[in-house]
């Protein structure tokens, strides 16, 4: 067999392999992908937009459902929180005598079942015989017709209704927590928040198959343990912590310490516990200053303003793109040989460089996109205005009352030193 012949065989016997291996890599493809949405691996791609980037943008958390208008961490509640578009819906998790686990707040059932029992030495059937409470509960709250739910149901729920939860719990639960997220197939469409130890919450998590996003936590103002715990999150691919304090003033607000969460992780605040939020309550007010500081996560209890609240910042941020793009490209700054208007240069080019970081940075307060938009105008007006004075030559001749009054006290002035010299002279 000459050479030409032996290489043609030898493409030929590749070409017959190649038909038989590629329906076979393409049958395993396939085979991995429907492993992968059965495992829930791939049920909400927009997860990843919204919290599992640490750069995204601001992420809403509904805390406990609309427990102003049913019992908290009532399904009921849930669901209708989900409905007004907010990002997340905190719920918090117990487990009964009997292993199930339900959603509920409190150690013991007084505030929401009105009975003076320990809710971990109840079965969950002794739990199904009582009533939520509304609202938050308390002595004086009356009976609604909702009973505790499990969280079995919120997680069907969540599926089936696709939105997100994030899912309170001590580190003894994680592991319980995690079990049935895998087994329903919400992994990829929960957070669970832990408010323990970063080493705690990975020994609980030690022997589980799958992993959980998970919301850390730390409360307190001593800065070289936030620092450490916040560093040792991130190691340990956390999602985010949630900083807790009652000092206003505390080392948690500093932008300095924020900074240690940029293309790492989420830092959270919870407004709806004032006490372990700097005394920083629950309104546009606060979310301003907390997102303005570096927080990227809110806890809220009225999330269809936090809803309205993020889309008047999309609003804000369309209106400073369009701005910035007419400043940019539509216009040019004026050429004149003179230093008066240099301070006028800089402004405009602090107000390009402001905007420009409102962009590269998705999670920016309302205040704060308003305020760049302002600058920018600001600048360019006090630019156009100025450079025409000084072009036609009248700048710092423009009539106004306040200069009409300078002059004529200045002329009285020099009348009034004559006619005191004419006389002292005539003496």
């Amino acid at each position: 067999m000459n050479s030409k012949k032996l290489v043609f065989s030898i493409f030929t016997v590749l070409i017959l392999l190649m038909s038989l291996l590629l329906p076979a890599a393409a049958s395993q493809v396939e085979e991995t992908t429907a492993s992968t949405e059965e495992n829930g691996l791939a049920e909400m791609p927009m997860y990843d937009l919204v919290i599992n980037n640490p750069d995204g943008r601001t992420v809403g958390v509904c805390f406990r459902g609309l427990w102003h208008e049913y019992p908290e961490n009532s399904l009921a509640g849930i669901e209708a929180a989900a409905e007004t578009g907010i990002d997340f819906v905190f719920a918090d998790v117990k487990k009964t005598s009997d292993g199930v686990l339900i959603l509920f707040a409190d150690a013991w059932a007084n505030r929401m079942l009105g009975v003076d029992k320990n809710i971990a030495e109840m079965t969950y059937a002794e739990i199904s015989e009582y009533y939520l409470s509304e609202g938050s509960g308390g002595i004086s709250a009356e009976k609604s017709e909702y009973k505790v739910s499990t969280l079995r149901e919120a997680l069907e729920s969540s599926r089936e209704n696709n939105f997100f939860l994030m899912l309170g719990c001590e580190a003894q639960l994680l592991a319980d927590v995690t079990a049935l997220l895998s087994e329903t197939r919400t992994l990829t469409s929960t957070v669970v928040y832990c408010e323990d130890s970063v080493k705690n919450i990975n020994n609980a998590l030690d022997g589980c198959e799958d992993r959980p996003f998970i919301m850390g936590a730390k409360q307190g103002n001593v800065i070289f343990a936030i620092y450490s715990y916040i560093e040792n999150a991130a190691d340990s691919n956390f999602t985010g912590v949630n900083l807790k304090t009652t000092n206003r003033y505390g080392i948690n607000f500093y932008r300095s310490l924020l900074s240690l969460f940029d293309g790492k992780l989420r830092a959270m605040a919870n407004p709806t516990d004032s006490a372990t939020c700097g005394v920083r309550e629950d309104s546009v007010k606060w979310w301003d200053d907390l997102i303005s500081r570096g927080y990227s996560v809110i806890m809220t209890n009225t999330p269809d303003l936090f809803v309205e609240y993020l889309s008047d910042c999309d609003t804000a941020r369309e209106r400073l793109e369009k701005l910035y793009e007419k400043y940019t490209k539509d216009w040019s700054l004026p050429e004149f040989a003179s230093t008066t208007l240099n301070d006028y240069f800089k402004a405009y080019n602090d107000a390009i460089a402001e905007s420009e970081a409102i962009f590269a940075d998705a999670s920016s307060s309302l205040q704060d996109i308003n305020d760049a938009a302002a600058h920018l105008q600001k600048a360019v007006d006090d630019i156009n205005l100025n450079f025409e004075a000084l072009e036609d030559g009248t700048a710092g001749t423009t009539v106004t009352v306040p200069r009409i009054l300078l002059c004529i006290a200045a002329a009285a002035v020099v009348i009034a030193v004559q006619i005191y010299f004419y006389k002292k002279r005539a003496k």
